[in-house]
């Protein structure tokens, strides 16, 4: 009875290790992860003696050299997902996301800042989502120049003033924090009247 059981555990027990190590090598980012040494050896110790005694193991029945042969080809499978997963990775350059560095403004007529509120206290620094504007794009009062993303909250940021978005300081990717410059907008007098001042 427990030779039967030995017969029939063993090479389901293997197939689902296998099957496991397939398809933890597939849905896994790194592949079967970061393995030591020890690990690789006795995994390339496994998969030699299964493949080997598949393939020229004459003296095993037929039913042990199936089983063995298809957790030989899981296996492979898997090292090769693995490998392959691998290998993508180092054609793969991780690019830090932007620094925000303050570009000194000087406030002087025809330009005005876009700056970040403080909206609580402490005020929460925000990531910039997407600028809806462009540099050279005219804008108007109260229309939405760029999204920004906070801990806790998604918001639009709106134009003061009629203008022209003169320069971007803050690229989208860039944490910034309260009272930083996110952008210059240049205010063209449309009259006479406003040349003057009224």
């Amino acid at each position: 009875m427990m030779r039967h059981l030995w017969d029939v555990g063993l090479p389901v027990l293997m197939v689902l290790i296998g099957v496991g190590a397939l398809v933890s090598a597939i849905r896994s980012r790194d592949g079967l992860g970061r393995m030591s040494w020890p690990s690789r050896l006795l995994y390339a110790f496994l998969w030699l003696t299964l493949a080997g005694e598949s393939l020229l193991g004459e003296d095993r029945s037929r039913a042990e050299r199936q089983w063995k042969g298809a957790v030989a080809i899981l296996l492979g499978l898997a090292v090769a997902v693995h490998l392959w997963k691998l290998y993508r990775r180092r054609g793969t350059v991780t690019v830090p996301p932007p620094v925000y560095v303050p570009v000194p403004f000087e406030e002087r007529d025809g330009l005005v800042a876009v700056r970040w509120p403080a909206l609580a206290d402490p005020p929460p620094d925000a990531t910039v989502v997407r600028w809806l504007k462009r540099t050279g794009d005219r804008v108007e009062a109260g229309e939405p120049l760029l999204e920004v993303a906070t801990d806790k909250v998604d918001t639009e940021i709106p134009a003061d003033v009629s203008g022209v978005l003169w320069r971007i300081d803050a690229a989208e990717g860039m944490t910034v924090p309260a009272g930083a410059v996110l952008a210059v907008l240049e205010v063209h007098p449309s009259s006479p009247d406003d040349l003057l001042g009224g």
